[in-house]
């Protein structure tokens, strides 16, 4: 009867653990802290906090932003425009606009580095941003910036230009190179020229 006792308690606790691991299994995958959504299932409101959620954390992860679509290019671009946000957060939605899952990013991104009533700082950043988007394709939109009468701006222009690469940023180095009235950017160019495959 005691060794019938004890295999029964067994018996009774093996069969718990198994219900336990059927209940877990059954469970719906979406409900674990880890469950990731597809951005059909985020309404916009769920977008807005996630994206506000990832500026606060200058770690986030390209993947972090292309989980929430092109519903977060919205909300960053909200961002960068309103003037009573910090410059800090303001920049790092310029810089996630490199990394969200929207085709129109890099026209935004392009917008905001050509535009003359926008800050330098953000100015410089989207040059950044866009050739970390586009690569060599960047060449042609970065161009104009080159022009422009903020010394930072043309030096981050010069900067994105070699860091791409290809035939196109050369090109526009090398035009741009005679043009340059200002001695250590001219130096830079001829610097990133040398560096770059002809």
């Amino acid at each position: 009867m005691k060794g019938t006792g004890r295999f029964s308690l067994a018996a009774l606790h093996a069969l718990q653990l198994t219900m336990a691991c059927a209940t877990q299994a059954r469970a719906p995958a979406n409900q674990g802290p880890t469950a990731v959504e597809s951005p059909a299932e985020l309404s916009k409101v769920e977008v807005r906090e996630r994206v506000h959620n990832l500026l606060s954390e200058p770690g986030a992860s390209a993947a972090d932003w292309k989980r929430l679509g092109p519903g977060a290019s919205i909300v960053l671009e909200q961002t960068i425009k309103d003037a009573r946000a910090p410059v800090a957060t303001r920049g790092r939605a310029v810089e996630a606009l490199a990394q969200v899952d929207d085709a129109e990013a890099a026209a935004k991104l392009e917008s905001i580095a050509q535009n003359g009533k926008v800050g330098a700082s953000l100015r410089s950043k989207a040059v950044a941003a866009l050739a970390e988007r586009e690569g060599p394709a960047s060449a042609q939109p970065i161009k104009p910036v080159l022009s422009d009468p903020n010394r930072q701006l043309r030096e981050q222009a010069v900067r994105s230009l070699a860091s791409v690469g290809g035939p196109d940023a050369r090109a526009v180095l090398e035009e741009r190179l005679p043009r340059e009235e200002d001695a250590r950017l001219r130096e830079l160019i001829q610097r990133s020229l040398a560096r770059m495959q002809p």
